[in-house]
């Protein structure tokens, strides 16, 4: 029996090289690649030590808008009046497009993506 390996495709690994930073330092995330099934987002339960989801990436920009949107995850947990994207005052969404911009400055071509989060429109990357 042979298994199926996934080519690495260098767009997706343009945009883990730009987010290894921050997924180095987040305590909640891990980027994997696997031969077998391409990159692999781990959302970690530090709490409990396991993992509580995991998401396997072969297109770059869906990979790329669930880490921008995890960005936005950061700002909304820090701010005690918001649960979500379209709750953030302008305060908060000037926040987000300061945290953005490192990675739009290696990834400027994911400008649109950043702006449909923040305009709420999820259709286009929705599986």
């Amino acid at each position: 029996m042979n298994p199926n390996y996934v080519k690495r495709n260098p767009e997706i690994d343009r945009i883990a090289d730009a987010f290894s930073g921050y997924i180095h330092r987040h305590p909640n995330l891990d980027l994997v690649w696997s031969e077998k099934l391409g990159y692999i987002l781990l959302s970690i339960d530090t709490v409990q030590d396991c993992l509580y989801g995991t998401s396997i990436y072969t297109d770059a920009q869906k990979l790329a808008r669930r880490l921008f949107e995890e960005v936005v995850t950061d700002v909304v947990l820090e701010s005690e009046d918001c649960d979500d994207v379209s709750n953030l005052d302008d305060e908060g969404r000037e926040e987000v497009k300061r945290r953005w911009a490192p990675f739009l400055e290696m990834l400027p071509e994911y400008k649109g993506v950043c702006e449909d989060i923040l305009a709420g429109n999820k259709d286009k990357y929705s599986e």
